[in-house]
Formats: C-alpha cells, sequence, structure tokens
C-alpha cells in the first residue's frame, strides 16, 4: 500500500518473473546490478547505455576473481537482468496527466558482450573491440531521470557481506 493523492490508500503490486533459461536473479545477479547502477551513475545517468567495459573490469570493480566460472556467473547474471520482466499495478504516479499508471516493461532491453581474443585458423588473436555494454529500457530511465529510484551509498553496500543484508538494502 501506498498513500497517494489526498491521503488515499492505494495498493500497489510487482509481479516479477525471468526469462526460463536464465532464471530469477540470484544474491550475485544483485550485486552485479548494484554495480552497473554504479557505473551509470558514474555516467551521470544521462545515456541509456551503460559502458561496461569488459566483464574483466566489472568482476575487479566488484572486488572478485577473473577465474573461468566468474566469467560465466557474471554473464549468466546479466543476462538474467535483461531477461527479467516487471508486471507493476498502480506502480508510478504520472504527474502529467494526474493518475497512476500500470506497466509491465523490463529494466534491461539489450546487452552487448565483445570477446577481446577471437580463434583463427592460425591460433588465437587480440583485437582492439568497442566496450560492452548494457542498454536500460525506456521506462527504467525515465524512473530514474523522475528520481523514483534511489541510489544508496557504494562504500555502505559493499560493507555488507551477507546476501541478505545486500538484498535488503537494495530493496529498502
Amino acid at each position: 500500500w501506498i498513500v497517494g493523492k489526498n491521503g488515499e490508500k492505494k495498493q500497489r503490486d510487482w509481479i516479477v518473473t525471468a526469462a526460463a533459461k536464465w532464471g530469477l536473479p540470484t544474491g550475485s545477479a544483485l550485486r552485479t546490478l548494484f554495480e552497473l547502477m554504479q557505473v551509470w551513475k558514474e555516467n551521470n545517468l544521462k545515456s541509456k547505455i551503460i559502458p561496461i567495459g569488459s566483464r574483466y573490469n566489472l568482476l575487479k570493480r566488484m572486488g572478485t576473481t577473473d577465474s573461468k566460472g566468474d566469467y560465466k556467473r557474471i554473464e549468466k547474471d546479466l543476462n538474467s537482468l535483461v531477461g527479467i520482466t516487471i508486471q507493476a499495478k498502480n506502480a508510478f504516479w504520472d504527474k502529467d496527466v494526474q493518475a497512476y499508471v500500470s506497466k509491465t516493461f523490463h529494466l534491461f532491453e539489450e546487452l552487448s558482450l565483445y570477446d577481446r581474443q577471437i580463434k583463427t585458423t592460425q591460433g588465437l588473436i587480440q583485437q582492439s573491440l568497442p566496450f560492452s555494454y548494457i542498454k536500460v529500457s525506456d521506462i527504467f530511465h525515465e524512473a530514474v531521470k523522475k528520481g523514483n529510484i534511489l541510489t544508496i551509498d557504494s562504500e555502505f553496500f559493499r560493507k555488507l557481506t551477507a546476501p541478505t543484508e545486500q538484498r535488503l538494502a537494495l530493496y529498502l
């Protein structure tokens, strides 16, 4: 329940579903989401494109190793975040039309990951490629621009070691 216009109580319902292949976000995916939000914030939340750089760069920002398993995990995390669908009833107040709006949307609409090593008939070669990125959906971008999404202090978040603590910090 939220208190809306003129003190009116309004029920909000949010249903979060996941892509069958990737499942709902794990604690690891939520940490990845947090780090993406930090990168976006550092870029002043202007563009819908969040430059990841590389999976290695993202892993280092998160303070984790860069083993083969970590690369697979970060890729799964990113794909699960793109696969989330949110159905939100009475989720937003539209100031322009003075009404509640229900929406079904994704947080992210696109993920592009580039591999620096390419196999050729001559073996592995390094190639200079554009930065990997994740693209924020229009709805998520607008919500952030209007101040409907709050961010938390990155130092505080990183001090939380238990996944439950981190999830609560993100939810609250």
